[in-house]
């Protein structure tokens, strides 16, 4: 699952070795992402139901399903955790630079707002868009995965700082690792180690 404001093109490179080794592949564009209609994007609130859906799919189309692991980079790691807290056909989650906290990130990102405009301005998001801010939080939505997890993030990650990755691990119920980019930031965290950082995915996926 790729990022805010990406589309599924955007994995396609990065996807092929796991491909080559065996596993398929399913690219899928985020609603009001790429291809997909949909007015708002709300962080895993709607869109885990879209995941459960593209798994329907897959299954109504009697194809063999061994294990069945989701993978979302940033914001698109939200959806994969909130798709694995409400599907148990996933057998595993990995997040790369995801934020454990819509709310905290907001207030991160946008410091220079004075909390009362963003307050208002969040509860016009949360209107328009029929969700709410608070229950976007990946964290709160990790406590209920029972399934294998690895995070990964950048050390350098400025945007989403690594500690987003040190509160999405403590949330974790279940079996957890997590990988480090030592050099990567949010820019460059698909690149800076991409063979390593691939392989350390596959990896994972063989101890399922």
């Amino acid at each position: 699952l790729h990022s805010l404001g990406g589309n599924r093109q955007d994995l396609l490179d990065f996807a092929l070795q796991f491909q080559t080794q065996g596993f398929n592949v399913v690219l899928v564009d985020l609603r009001e992402h790429g291809e997909i209609g949909g007015e708002f994007f709300t962080y895993g609130d709607r869109e885990r139901a879209d995941m459960t859906a593209v798994i329907d799919d897959w299954a109504g189309q009697n194809l063999p399903i061994d294990r069945l692991a989701i993978l979302g980079v940033s914001a698109g790691g939200t959806v994969a955790i909130a798709a694995a807290s409400h599907d148990a056909r996933i057998d595993a989650v990995i997040t790369i630079g995801t934020f454990a906290d819509l709310r905290a990130t907001i207030e991160q990102q946008v410091w220079y707002i004075p909390g009362f405009w963003r307050d208002r301005l969040l509860a016009q998001a949360e209107r328009i868009g029929s969700f709410q801010v608070d229950q976007a939080s990946p964290r709160q939505f990790l406590r209920s995965v029972k399934v294998p997890t690895l995070i990964i993030h950048g050390k350098r990650d400025t945007y989403i700082p690594f500690s987003n990755a040190e509160q999405l691990y403590e949330a974790a119920p279940a079996s957890k690792q997590w990988y480090v980019l030592e050099n990567a930031n949010h820019d460059n965290m698909l690149w800076q180690e991409g063979p390593q950082l691939r392989q350390r995915i596959i990896d994972f996926l063989n101890q399922l």
